[in-house]
């Protein structure tokens, strides 16, 4: 019986028709869309956990002591999909993840940026800040949407 090392797998992954995945099953486009995705929150997060206030003055906000708290604690949820996000897509480059484990994963990004979209515009419509907030915050969460719209296509391609 061979000895498998500990950093080897134990599964390979595999595709549908079950071959082993290889390096050409994600087009480089694809593999940058959503690297930057996840590069980008990870960016996102660890500025709204190290400097909560000037991230807030960024998107025109004044943030009081509670905000500041609900700030960072939302930035390092944001941090770690964004890690997970960049993590996998390296490895689903490399053959090592499976892509439907990473597309899972920028699934949740886009469900996360859609609901931002959402609530920057009920803020908005509802009288909480003014046009230029909306716009910095909506078209931020627009373009984040965006990329992951942009990965989750790639994904659903074939490259040949």
């Amino acid at each position: 019986m061979a000895c498998q090392s500990s950093s080897a797998p134990l599964l390979r992954p595999t595709n549908e028709a079950g071959t082993p995945n290889n390096n050409n099953d994600i087009s480089t486009m694809t593999s940058g869309t959503i690297a930057t995705l996840g590069a980008l929150k990870v960016v996102m997060g660890v500025a709204c956990v190290a400097a909560p206030r000037l991230s807030g003055k960024l998107f025109l906000l004044q943030l009081n002591p509670e905000a500041v708290i609900v700030m960072q604690l939302l930035g390092s949820g944001v941090a770690a999909l964004g890690a997970l996000t960049w993590m996998l897509s390296r490895r689903a480059t490399e053959g090592r993840v499976a892509k439907d484990e990473l597309r899972w994963a920028v699934m949740l990004n886009l469900a996360e940026d859609v609901a931002d979209v959402v609530s920057c515009t009920v803020g908005f419509t509802s009288g909480m800040y003014g046009v230029g907030t909306m716009a910095m915050l909506g078209s931020g969460c627009a373009a984040l949407a965006a990329l992951g719209l942009g990965g989750l296509i790639g994904l659903s391609r074939k490259v040949e």
